[in-house]
């Protein structure tokens, strides 16, 4: 059987408390576009293995991390990359950007096989694309260990995730320029644990918020990803965000993987409490993939 994992993709533009009228905003000013670019596995290998078998947990791991390798996250981000040469957004926010690294079992410094991030950059300049990545938020950051691809040596491999924001540097400074840029986590009671292979292991998650003037206007331009595996932390980190970076009188523009994946078409409380409306051109493709191999 093959599952799935049904990812919702949402952009929310936000009306800020200050802002009366949405003839104040219009389509020539800002547009943006947001990408899940998926790591390439949702980890069902390791949801599903038996916790009491140190051997299913080993092969786990080593099918999760040769099923993300195999969905050739470099080939994707060039497609991410085609998608910003067509549309030429302003600004681009990034989640679920993945770096996927290994080294000898048991190391503790690992080569990066690949990054989500450099091959998107890389992809943009064969382009003559010219964005810069403004601000980069690294998340959870695991080391564990596996199986070689012959499943005969153990090796030590890594998963590192990252939010990030691109802004084009090819504009004047009337049209485009940041005046401000923050970052943080969530705090650690909206962080969710897994236990894998013994290891209470956080995955931490946060926001970025980047501060843009456009044409004498100010905007706030945020990215999150929240946390697909439970509502109770998902609401957790929408207060957080709440009270912190959306917690502003600037016109706001959300961007990010704000829906719950499993209940389609339910919003997170953080839609049911701010208003918000459409006025900017949103692209709202993500880059997603269908599972690899039997489940």
């Amino acid at each position: 059987m093959i599952r799935k994992l049904v990812c919702l993709l949402v952009v929310l533009v936000l009306l800020s408390a200050g802002v009366q009228s949405v003839s104040a905003c219009t389509p020539e000013q800002l547009n943006v576009m947001t990408r899940n670019m998926d790591a390439g596995s949702d980890f069902w290998y390791v949801l599903t293995a038996d916790p009491n078998n140190p051997s299913a947990i080993l092969v786990a791991i080593t099918q999760t991390y040769q099923e993300m390798l195999a969905s050739n996250i470099a080939l994707r981000a060039d497609g991410i990359a085609a998608e910003i040469q067509r549309q030429h957004p302003k600004m681009v926010a990034l989640q679920e950007v993945t770096t996927l690294s290994s080294g000898p079992y048991g190391a503790t410094e690992l080569t990066v096989v690949v990054s989500g991030l450099d091959s998107l950059m890389a992809a943009l300049k064969t382009r003559g694309l010219h964005y810069k990545a403004i601000l980069v938020q690294k998340n959870a950051d695991i080391s564990l260990p596996a199986l070689d691809a012959t499943y005969q040596n153990m090796i030590q491999v890594g998963l590192t995730d990252y939010d990030a924001v691109l802004v084009r540097t090819d504009l004047p400074a009337a049209e485009l320029k940041v005046v401000g840029k923050q970052a943080d986590h969530f705090s650690a009671a909206a962080t969710l644990n897994f236990t894998v292979a013994g290891q209470s292991i956080p995955f931490l998650r946060g926001w970025i918020a980047v501060d843009v003037k456009v044409r004498g206007r100010i905007y706030r331009f945020a990215t999150t990803h929240l946390e697909t595996f439970s509502p109770d932390y998902q609401a957790a980190q929408t207060n957080e965000l709440l009270n912190g970076p959306l917690s502003t009188d600037l016109p706001l523009i959300l961007a990010g993987f704000l829906l719950d994946p499993f209940v389609a078409g339910r919003f997170v409380p953080l839609a049911e409490r701010l208003a918000f409306w459409h006025c900017l051109p949103l692209y709202e493709k993500i880059a997603w993939k269908p599972s690899v191999g039997p489940r």
